[in-house]
This record gives structure tokens, sequence and C-alpha cells, in this order.
């Protein structure tokens, strides 16, 4: 599974010591399913109740999970804690996540596209 590695400017505290170090890895199948799962709330429509997920939470919770540690702090991350981080090391955190999806996609589309696609000459 791949990781990845990334500085964050304001870090989480452990004993009033701010942790920066914040190691990701990529998400999950089971990731995704559980904070599908957890993001979701019945709300009260016209229609009577209905099932409603956030995409913001999902995203959130997923990030939490993909979390390996921060610093001391081992993974994965609450939501309580993920809420923690400052919008800038947020920020950071997203912006990490999201490149090691993309290469790890890449990869698999070039494993594809190798697979046999091409016509022998």
């Amino acid at each position: 599974m791949a990781k990845t590695e990334v500085e964050l400017v304001d870090g989480l505290k452990l004993d009033g010591e701010p942790q920066r170090h914040a190691v990701l890895r990529e998400p999950t199948a089971g990731d995704v399913i559980e904070a599908n799962a957890e993001a979701e709330k019945m709300v009260p429509t016209p229609d009577g109740y209905q099932l409603l997920v956030s995409p913001t939470m999902v995203g959130a919770i997923v990030l939490g999970k993909q979390v390996v540690s921060i610093g001391e702090i081992p993974g994965p991350l609450s939501l309580r804690q993920v809420k923690m981080l400052s919008p800038t090391d947020y920020q950071r955190l997203q912006f990490k996540a999201q490149a090691l999806e993309s290469a790890s996609a890449e990869v698999a589309q070039r494993g594809r596209d190798d697979a046999g696609g091409a016509p022998a000459e």
C-alpha cells in the first residue's frame, strides 16, 4: 500500500508539543464504506425521514482513516481529531491524500493500458 509524508504547519498537540510530521496511506474500499456509514444521518423531510450522507463528512472521515501517524500520534485519526486540525493543515493533508490517490489511479490505469490492447508487430 502506497504511503506519502507531509509536514504540517501547526500540527496536533501531544502533551503540549505540536506533532507535525504526517504519514498518509492510500484509502481502501473498506475506509470508504465505513466513512459512508459513519456519515449517514436520518433527517426529517416533508415525505418522511430520509437517510442523507454528507460528502464533506465522508471526506473528513476517510482522511482520518488514511492517517498512519502524525508525529507520535498513531492513526487512524478520529473525526474529533481531524476537526482539531488547523484549516491549513487540513488542506495540506487533503492535497497529499488526493495526490496519493491520483498516483495510485495512474499506476492502475497504466497497468490496464499495458495489459494487451496494442496489436503485435
